[in-house]
């Protein structure tokens, strides 16, 4: 073994093993709670109407926040997922239907409470 500093330096000198800090996908998801189907409100579509025009319009009905997915569905109809039921509930006592284009569309929930 070699005194030569270059070749064997000291171990004060060594670089410490860099601890890994990225959470794996795994763990970032485990905290994260999807929405439930009592979350959700379900209505028919216009054809040709951007998907953005339908968040807008609930987004005057409740701060957009609280929009947490929206998805265009089988059937030409649309489901916008909420952050809690509570505020489903809220919308639903506000009024039922949105206006799109001069057009009222109904909504309601996606899971009826009756049939549950």
């Amino acid at each position: 073994m070699s005194d030569d500093p270059d070749i064997n330096p000291p171990l004060s000198k060594l670089k410490s093993p860099q601890l890994n800090t990225q959470k794996t996908f795994a763990e970032t998801t485990a905290n994260v709670s999807f929405p439930k189907k009592d979350q959700a409100i379900i209505f028919n579509t216009i054809q040709d109407v951007p998907q953005i025009e339908y968040i807008k319009a609930f987004s005057s009905l409740t701060p957009p926040n609280n929009i947490k997915f929206a998805s265009r569905v089988s059937n030409n109809r649309f489901c916008i997922y909420f952050a809690n039921k509570n505020i489903v509930e809220q919308i639903i006592a506000k009024q039922h239907y949105i206006t799109i284009n001069n057009t009222e569309i109904p909504y309601r929930r996606l899971i009826n409470p009756a049939k549950r």
